[in-house]
């Protein structure tokens, strides 16, 4: 018997590798974006609808991205009370994973909340501050203590969800091309 499929939450980043200025445009990957596709179909790929907000604010509504994730909407869950909690604790666990009074993105919590509420392993293209850290009580104790910004990967390695990035995402599902 196969261990069940897994199930991701991908992040806004990820998913603008897709548009012609990333690394992974659809003109150059469709195989990839297909395969992406074929997740979400399945019912195997989500993400936050706070990502969806961050999509619409850095991309013009002619790029085919935003026309995909408009497209995709249903991928983008809604905030109840239980991810709402969530990202409540990782902001107060984690206050430098995103600038509060900051122009940036403010989605990542919101990410983490609803892979952590799911179980879904999360896709981010961010690579972790803290590389060398583990899942220790004394480097979890340096992460929260950590004076800059964190990112997701930081923070998914001290509360325990799996985090990959693309390649990641393709290792996992044993994607060749």
């Amino acid at each position: 018997m196969s261990p069940p499929a897994k199930l991701y939450c991908i992040d806004t980043c990820s998913l603008i590798e897709r548009n012609s200025r990333g690394k992974y445009p659809h003109e150059v990957f469709p195989s990839l974006w297909d395969r992406i596709d074929g997740l979400i179909s399945s019912g195997r790929l989500f993400s936050s609808e706070e990502v969806l907000s961050e999509i619409k604010k850095c991309t013009d509504v002619a790029d085919a991205t935003h026309q995909w994730a408009i497209n995709n909407s249903a991928i983008f869950l809604p905030i109840d009370n239980d991810v709402q909690d969530e990202c409540l604790k990782i902001q107060g666990d984690f206050p430098q994973l995103c600038d509060a009074n900051g122009t940036k993105s403010q989605g990542d919590p919101w990410v983490i909340a609803t892979a952590v509420k799911f179980a879904y392993v999360v896709v981010t293209e961010e690579r972790p501050i803290l590389p060398n850290l583990r899942n220790t009580p004394q480097d979890i104790a340096k992460t929260k203590a950590h004076p800059t910004r964190l990112k997701i990967p930081d923070v998914c390695r001290c509360i325990g969800v799996d985090c990959v990035n693309l390649i990641g995402l393709m290792r996992h599902e044993r994607w060749t091309f």
